[in-house]
């Protein structure tokens, strides 16, 4: 469709040098539709990165809140969608 070709065109634009964009391109369109991450004939994730983890740094220096937030996003997970993505 010619959604679907606009998003890959914007997203081999942007994937080097605005891997942000690209990331943000990619989760709010669904779109280009990649292949398996496949590794040495294993599938290693089984679904693309929805959110980007806290760093460590949050669990060091802002304990408490990074406990709630590792606990509503089942351990700092990149899996678990943020909130306005659900």
């Amino acid at each position: 469709t010619g959604l679907a070709n606009i998003a890959l065109q914007k997203w081999m634009n942007t994937f080097i040098l605005e891997t942000d964009e690209s990331f943000a391109e990619f989760r709010r369109l669904k779109l280009p539709v990649l292949p398996p991450d496949i590794f040495n004939g294993q599938q290693l994730n089984q679904s693309y990165p929805l959110r980007v983890p806290y760093p460590q740094g949050e669990q060091a220096n802002n304990t408490a809140n990074f406990n709630a937030a590792a606990a509503a996003t089942n351990g700092n997970s990149y899996a678990v969608p943020v909130w306005w993505n659900k």
